[in-house]
């Protein structure tokens, strides 16, 4: 299988509101981990699932990495997810094959820079039009408002691992 971005809105609006920050940043790392569980890599077509140990470890790290998050919103998620695939690329580094079986190397996509900016792009259409929360997170995870990607482009597009003795396999 692979990521999905209605998995990922999904899990956020099952997740609900939250009264304080550290519920909030629980919510939005847990329900990125479920998304992740999905992520397929490798030579072959079924692909090379990822390890839970793997996604467990980077949910932490972007769980501490979100602090802020009720202050700084969009570049609290960036930095989440950003330190969520810092440790998938050290977890690789340190222990090859430790993130997805057999992989060496993990190069994070390109757009994690962009994330903020581009949630930034739905808000004020999700405001605009009074939204409700299915509605707004599918914008903000999957796109289409204000011409914003979506989390789900952005951290789908450019994304690779590569197994030996030199194949780049897409993480899908």
């Amino acid at each position: 299988m692979a990521r999905a971005a209605n998995t990922f809105r999904d899990e956020l609006v099952n997740a609900g509101l939250h009264a304080t920050e550290a519920a909030a940043i629980t919510a939005w790392a847990n329900a990125h981990s479920v998304y992740f569980a999905d992520s397929v890599t490798g030579p072959s077509v079924a692909g090379v699932p990822v390890n839970a140990p793997a996604v467990a470890a980077a949910t932490a790290a972007m769980a501490g990495a979100m602090a802020g998050l009720s202050m700084a919103g969009a570049v609290a998620i960036q930095t989440g997810i950003t330190a969520f695939w810092s440790s998938l690329v050290a977890q690789t580094v340190a222990t090859p094959g430790s993130v997805y079986a057999g992989a060496i190397a993990i190069t994070p996509p390109p757009g994690l820079a962009n994330i903020a900016a581009d949630i930034l792009l739905a808000a004020p259409v999700n405001v605009a039009n009074k939204n409700d929360a299915e509605t707004a997170l599918g914008f903000i995870v999957g796109g289409g408002a204000g011409g914003n990607l979506g989390i789900h482009t952005l951290t789908l597009t450019g994304a690779t691992a590569t197994f030996p003795p030199s194949l780049v396999a897409t993480i899908l």
